[in-house]
């Protein structure tokens, strides 16, 4: 039967569309996979039953040993201590005659693991840093040499770049966030440069604030792992029975075999899309914070020592807007429940630059909400010099024996209000807690002090032992100081 003519263009416009819209489908699809930076195993399906079966790690090595290189680094490193010991001219001798040069090649070595089939290669920062040169093998030899996408000192994490001669195999991103303390995991690495060596052992804790690699502070909330991790490991996978990475190796402890540090891969996650651009931005609240001690949180008649403790408030900065203050105790953040200070500082830095959060403090007993405009975390907080003025001790007996601190009579602040601290004693108690000559007192656990005679007054009335919560004026910054009398 023939088609009416009259249809015969509605019929080339439909074939027309179909057309176009797989096209531009298929062009959409394209782009979001070269947008893809990582894959991840669907929920619904285990290429690895979750039982442990006595061939379990033999599959889980199989198949994820390919996706995990070996990375040697070259670096220069100055010659600091002959230079120092010894002096040398301007031409590199030392007081012998004999050249001395000014530094030397050095070479480290460490691990990492294969995101991305087009050669993007996750890693530790401190593996990368300062390296001149990369060189990353294979299990099967093959060896390229990488380029620094980017890195990050904050988290400890870097990506780095091959140009593979052929699609590489790929270890698949899991979750960090329902992990379970007990739950087997499997460490891939090169310890002691012997190349793609596998550990087993369980979770043993998460959450993990205090460890510091290399001696820096980072935003961390480690995965702790008795699987052997030791020099070499760092950069290299932490895997659970699934066959997905769930931390990166990154930290071990020298006084205690068989504990291990691992990031989170949930935290990495976050990001990977600005280390692919080669730079990160972080939000930034704008507060330098503590613990909440159980004689602080008794102090101020908490029912738990929970929270974030406000010691300093940054000048013009996001917290100071929204009307934070020192002293104040952080007891939640964007709806989630701080529990210990750690939190807060990755929750701040990677919410997003520009975005209004509401936050609930505890101040004087009564729990605040305030809402806080999140700004670009600078490259030099707004910090001044810690000296301030400096005064004659009128040698005030109470304060100086209870506190640890002389103080100033007579002199007082423009607006009237405080009392300058003459001298601190080393050692003493408020030394200890961060008090410095110079120091104006506004207030003594929550009662503004006026002059050195009614500082002493509540001195007096304090209990034996007692602990006392001070807010102090250095320079343009205020901050909060506790601590407990003698």
């Amino acid at each position: 039967m023939r088609t009416p003519r009259r249809f015969v263009p509605w019929v080339l416009v439909a074939v027309s569309l179909t057309v176009t819209a797989w096209a531009l489908n298929a062009r959409y699809s394209s782009a979001n996979a070269d947008q893809r930076l990582w894959s991840e195993l669907p929920r619904t399906v285990a290429p690895q039953s979750e039982v442990l079966r006595s061939d379990t790690f033999v599959k889980l090595a199989a198949r994820l040993k390919p996706t995990v290189v070996s990375i040697v680094t070259e670096r220069r490193i100055a010659n600091t201590y002959f230079h120092q010991q010894w002096g040398v001219d301007p031409f590199g001798r030392n007081p012998f005659n004999m050249p001395m040069p000014r530094q030397f090649k050095g070479r480290g070595q460490g691990t990492g693991f294969v995101i991305n089939a087009k050669g993007y290669i996750l890693t530790n920062n401190h593996v990368i840093e300062n390296a001149t040169k990369i060189t990353v093998s294979f299990d099967d030899d093959e060896t390229y040499t990488a380029n620094v996408i980017g890195a990050d000192p904050k988290t400890d994490v870097a990506l780095i770049k091959i140009k593979p001669k052929k699609p590489l195999q790929v270890a698949p991103l899991g979750s960090s966030t329902n992990l379970k303390v007990g739950e087997f995991v499997v460490a891939i690495g090169n310890p002691f440069g012997l190349s793609h060596t596998l550990t087993v052992g369980v979770v043993s804790a998460k959450g993990r604030t205090s460890i510091r690699p290399s001696g820096r502070l980072l935003y961390a909330n480690f995965i702790q792992t008795d699987a052997s991790i030791n020099p070499g490991n760092s950069g290299g996978p932490l895997i659970n029975l699934r066959g997905e990475v769930i931390g990166i190796n990154s930290a071990i402890r020298k006084d205690g075999q068989g504990i291990g540090f691992a990031i989170p891969i949930d935290m990495v996650k976050t990001l990977l899309p600005q280390l692919r651009k080669g730079r990160i931005d972080r939000s930034w609240l704008g507060v330098m914070i503590g613990p909440v001690t159980r004689q602080l949180a008794t102090s101020m008649k908490m029912k738990d020592a929970h929270g974030a403790l406000v010691r300093e408030v940054v000048p013009s900065g996001p917290a100071e807007r929204a009307g934070i203050q020192p002293g104040d105790v952080i007891r939640e953040f964007n709806g989630t429940a701080i529990r210990t200070f750690n939190q807060l500082p990755w929750l701040a830095a990677s919410l997003g630059i520009g975005k209004t959060v509401p936050l609930k403090v505890l101040r004087n007993g009564k729990l605040l909400t305030l809402r806080v405009k999140l700004a670009r975390f600078p490259s030099q907080p707004n910090r001044l010099s810690q000296r301030g003025p400096q005064y004659q001790d009128p040698g005030n007996g109470v304060v100086e024996r209870r506190l640890g601190l002389s103080v100033a009579s007579g002199i007082r602040s423009h607006n009237g209000r405080g009392v300058s601290v003459t001298n601190v004693e080393q050692g003493g108690p408020a030394y200890l807690a961060g008090m410095r000559r110079g120091d104006r007192i506004i207030s003594l656990n929550g009662s503004v002090i006026g002059d050195a005679s009614e500082l002493a007054q509540i001195v007096t009335s304090l209990p034996p032992n007692g602990f006392v919560r001070l807010v102090v004026q250095r320079g343009s910054r205020r901050i909060f100081v506790a601590f407990s009398l003698r």
